[in-house]
Parts: structure tokens; C-alpha cells; sequence
């Protein structure tokens, strides 16, 4: 057996697996099943970033009360094909899914739907809920923004966040077309994981950061 297989774990175990850790921060068995899925399939993606390697900050967050576990849900905007929710700081791809499911069925029924949503809490990857739609014969446009963790052209203090994006829509008898991009190559999480898997990345990014430093707008 090589090393490759010996360290090869199954999907629906480390799904099992996560649950778990969500049931024990107090969320229910729903709840914390979505919240697993999510992860591990962003993970079956190649979307590490996304994936089961933010179960400890998602523990974390929930542990301190930034993210609840019980989930509540309010619509303080409700006009037929768009909508406000309100996530009460509810566990991220719960949030966006009730968000997903209920901008599909106003889209069935106007044409088209659109779901703004507040408060809520990091869902992981964008395509896991553009998918959602397209597989229910939807084309659907994903966005969110994000917190201050990068800075702007030639500055120094993070302000800005990476805004991430997804668009997916059907493709007939081929599987969905689902893009997802964000605005910045290198993200915090994604530069973490390569880290954990190759030392040889983590030496070489020095070089590399400085091989596409700009330079200052003034001193050019």
C-alpha cells in the first residue's frame, strides 16, 4: 500500500466526522450535516482553501458566540421575486442555502429572484450553492464581500476584502458550467494550506512575491 492510499479518507467519514464537531458546538443534526457537506466537498473539488481546513476557525467562531448555533432566520424584506434575509450571525452554509433554495423557487415563479442576505457568517465556497440552482435548471450569480484582508495597489494596511464571485447555469445533458473567482490569486487560507502540504512551496514564495512586487506609483 502506498503512502498516497494509506493516508486516503473517505469522504462520507470526514463529513461524518465533521458533523460531529458541529453537533458538539450545539448545532443540530441538519444543520450541522449542511454545514460538513459544504466543506468536504470543496475539499473534493480541489478547494482546500474552503474546505475541512476551516473547521477549527469555524469551531472557534462558534465557541465565542461570533457564530450561532442554532439557527434563525428572518425575511425583513419580502416582495415577490426579491427578498432581504436576515441571518442572526447563523452558521454560514445554512444561511446560504435557505438563501439559495428560496431565490431558485422566486425565480421559478417570477422569473427571476434575487436574495440579498445580512448578518450571516463565512459559507465557503460560492460554487457549492451556484451549483444548487443550476442543477435545478436556474442560472444563478453568487457574491459576498468580505473583511479587510488585503490591501489596496501600493498600500500597506489591509482594507479591502477579496469579494469572491460565482456564476453557474445548465448545460443540457453535460454537468452544470459553474465558475468561481475572487479578486486576488493569493488568499490567506490557500497560501495556509499549501504551506501544510510542501515546504518546498513555503521556501519558494519569498522569490515569488518578489518577482510581482509593483512598484510605488510615486518612485516609478
Amino acid at each position: 500500500m502506498t503512502d498516497a492510499a494509506r493516508h486516503r479518507i473517505d469522504p462520507d467519514a470526514l463529513r461524518a466526522f465533521v458533523t460531529k464537531v458541529y453537533k458538539k458546538a450545539g448545532a443540530s443534526a441538519d444543520d450541522a450535516h449542511i454545514a460538513a457537506d459544504a466543506m468536504v466537498q470543496a475539499d473534493l473539488w480541489g478547494h482546500q482553501s474552503h474546505g475541512v481546513l476551516r473547521l477549527n476557525w469555524y469551531y472557534a467562531r462558534l465557541s465565542s458566540g461570533a457564530m450561532k448555533a442554532e439557527t434563525q432566520l428572518s425575511f425583513p424584506v419580502d416582495a415577490g421575486a426579491i427578498a432581504v434575509m436576515d441571518g442572526h450571525d447563523s452558521i454560514g452554509p445554512v444561511v446560504a442555502k435557505v438563501a439559495t433554495l428560496d431565490a431558485i423557487a422566486r425565480a421559478k415563479a417570477h422569473g427571476i429572484g434575487a436574495v440579498s442576505v445580512r448578518n450571516s457568517n463565512h459559507f465557503g465556497t460560492c460554487m457549492y450553492y451556484t451549483r444548487m440552482a443550476a442543477e435545478r435548471g436556474c442560472i444563478m450569480l453568487c457574491m459576498t464581500n468580505g473583511g479587510p484582508n488585503m490591501a489596496p495597489y501600493s498600500g500597506l494596511r489591509k482594507m479591502i476584502g477579496t469579494n469572491p464571485w460565482s456564476i453557474a447555469a445548465p448545460a443540457g445533458r453535460h454537468a452544470p458550467m459553474v465558475m468561481v473567482s475572487r479578486i486576488r490569486a493569493w488568499r490567506a487560507a490557500r497560501f495556509s494550506w499549501r504551506k501544510s502540504v510542501t515546504k518546498r512551496f513555503r521556501s519558494a514564495v519569498p522569490s515569488m512575491r518578489a518577482a510581482v512586487r509593483r512598484p510605488i506609483p510615486s518612485k516609478a
